[in-house]
């Protein structure tokens, strides 16, 4: 078959259509591809972002947490039960006690929840708790206790029945005081304790506790700190 001379133009002009049609198709699938490798990218780095600020925010979080538990922990109410030692005698009413101090250490008032303080007898070394001090006491009927504030001397006396009779007096060294013995009404193996434990809360600041644990020595006449961390803390 002869071709004219049209005919040859026309193939040559239909081919070179057609090479710059493939050529601009492959240009275009790489400018696709590339832009999609880009996109990839771009989202990738953006994911990558948004991992660190959320990072970067649940640490800021986490350090905002602490600074305002040490704050908490620093502008907080601290109550200290202590001072039990002698037990004394009431010659007015013929009744024997102790007295204690509580004091508030700490920067901020102290409100007072309630109070467990007595005696109480073991014979396991697992003191029980008192029962709840009644509501007429001074540490529940002023119960609000400013920073600073000491309220000294507080009397517990001994439950009724503890104690059955006195043996013996003590004397005072240095003032010359005597007092009388008590003979305690407990059985055979129990031993003797001074138990306080007193919950109360600050203005910002909620569930606080403080706990003091003393046993009687029947020798001395007084009562001794036992117990450690478990019965003697400040929460």
């Amino acid at each position: 078959m002869e071709y004219t001379g049209d005919q040859v133009a026309i193939g040559v002009v239909t081919f070179f259509i057609f090479v710059l049609q493939l050529i601009a198709f492959v240009a275009q699938a790489a400018y696709m591809r590339r832009s999609y490798v880009e996109m990839r990218l771009t989202t990738r780095a953006t994911i990558r972002a948004a991992s660190s600020a959320q990072k970067s925010a649940d640490a800021a979080a986490a350090q905002a947490k602490i600074a305002e538990s040490a704050l908490i922990q620093l502008e907080r109410p601290y109550i200290f039960v202590f001072g039990v030692c002698e037990v004394k005698e009431d010659k007015e009413v013929n009744e024997f006690y102790v007295e204690y101090t509580v004091v508030n250490y700490g920067k901020m008032p102290a409100i007072i929840d309630g109070a467990w303080i007595d005696f109480v007898t073991d014979n396991a070394g697992q003191p029980p708790s008192p029962t709840l001090l009644y509501d007429g006491h001074s540490l529940l009927s002023s119960p609000i206790l400013q920073s600073g504030e000491r309220r000294e001397k507080i009397r517990q006396y001994t439950p009724v029945g503890m104690v059955k009779g006195t043996g013996g007096v003590t004397i005072n060294i240095r003032t010359g005081e005597q007092s009388a013995c008590p003979i305690f009404d407990i059985s055979d193996g129990f031993d003797i304790y001074f138990r306080a434990t007193i919950r109360y809360h600050g203005p910002s600041s909620v569930d606080h506790e403080t706990g003091a644990l003393w046993i009687y020595n029947p020798s001395s006449f007084e009562f001794a700190q036992r117990g450690g961390n478990e019965y003697n803390y400040t929460k």
